[in-house]
């Protein structure tokens, strides 16, 4: 088993943190194929993690096939980056250096959560991608790993990426997220999907329909020899 740090959005981690998401889709290690994905086919084999991809308009059966190797294996842990903040006073505290003063973080993904207290004076919002793995709270142990087009998503699925149900005046439907703001109620979860991948990606990612790892995980206690 390792260990892996992965980036999440705030409503994400919120999320994960209500057990509305347990997949993710991502296309790291993917760059190769999704340079032109609709010249390449899954061939569906794949052996410790080595998955083969077919190139449609090779001309010779060597270059018909490449493997690519999974960035993850089942069982590894993914532990969540989110954005944090500290104490206006420790603004000027690099990162790095927080948990040698053992100064407290806290998340947004808590600010306006009643059960949790809130903090007076907020400090800057720090990028999840600085967040040091000793303050991390969320880890992920991966179950499945399997790949697949970007559009070919089921409802299911969508609804697994923890996609929000909204509701107002007795419809129900899920957020869109290219517009946070506003409170469309007829939205189903696909399409509530592709707003969020927008929303992360850029408004063309969608169309491309790039090639996906997706990783079925479940939400674990922190190990006891993580940071060891």
């Amino acid at each position: 088993m390792k260990y892996h740090p992965i980036l999440f959005s705030t409503p994400m981690v919120q999320a994960i943190q209500e057990n509305r998401k347990t997949k993710t889709r991502r296309t790291k290690g993917l760059e190769k194929i999704n340079d032109k994905p609709y010249e390449w086919k899954f061939d569906t084999y794949f052996e410790n993690q080595i998955f083969y991809f077919e190139y449609l308009f090779s001309k010779k059966k060597s270059e018909q096939f490449i493997k690519i190797k999974c960035p993850y294996n089942v069982g590894d842990v993914l532990w969540v980056r989110e954005n944090f903040y500290t104490a206006e006073n420790w603004d000027h505290l690099k990162p790095s250096l927080l948990k040698k003063y053992d100064i407290n973080v806290y998340y947004k993904s808590d600010i306006g959560n009643e059960n949790i207290p809130q903090l007076l004076h907020k400090g800057k919002m720090r990028p999840n991608i600085f967040l040091p793995a000793a303050y991390a709270r969320t880890f992920l142990k991966i179950k499945s790993i399997r790949v697949e087009r970007l559009n070919k998503i089921s409802e299911e699925d969508a609804i697994a990426e923890g996609v929000e149900k909204i509701a107002d005046y007795g419809s129900t439907g899920y957020r869109l997220y290219t517009e946070p703001e506003a409170s469309y109620t007829d939205i189903d979860a696909i399409y509530s999907f592709e707003s969020l991948w927008q929303s992360i990606n850029g408004k063309d990612s969608w169309n491309l329909n790039p090639f996906v790892w997706v990783y079925e995980f479940e939400k674990i206690e922190k190990p006891l020899d993580f940071g060891e």
